[in-house]
């Protein structure tokens, strides 16, 4: 995936969230991996009280973690993809893929 494809899904995430009222940040990274090549990637930070979301995109994978206050259906939540994790009374979603994906329905 080329650098352009991914800055412009990480300024469509960045402007979702702002549109949800969260307080965003956004990131370019150059990643050196293990056999010396130069990798571009892109993260988001975003927060809006007691929530907070981290999306990335870095060498055409995405993933996203989200951490809830509240409550969260697992079971639904499963079914879309995410990994589910409880700790006290925040939940924990994260996904991968290697296609864009749609969360905003998972963020309140």
């Amino acid at each position: 995936m080329k650098e352009e494809e991914m800055e412009r899904e990480a300024l469509k995430v960045k402007r979702m969230l702002e549109s949800k009222d969260y307080q965003t940040s956004l990131r370019k990274a150059v990643v050196r991996n293990l056999v010396g090549e130069e990798k571009i990637g892109f993260s988001i930070v975003a927060s809006k009280g007691e929530h907070v979301i981290r999306w990335r995109v870095l060498d055409g994978r995405f993933e996203v973690d989200i951490t809830l206050k509240g409550e969260v259906d697992e079971e639904v939540a499963e079914v879309k993809g995410y990994h589910v994790e409880k700790d006290g009374e925040y939940y924990k979603l994260f996904k991968r893929s290697k296609k864009p994906f749609d969360f905003s329905s998972e963020v309140p």
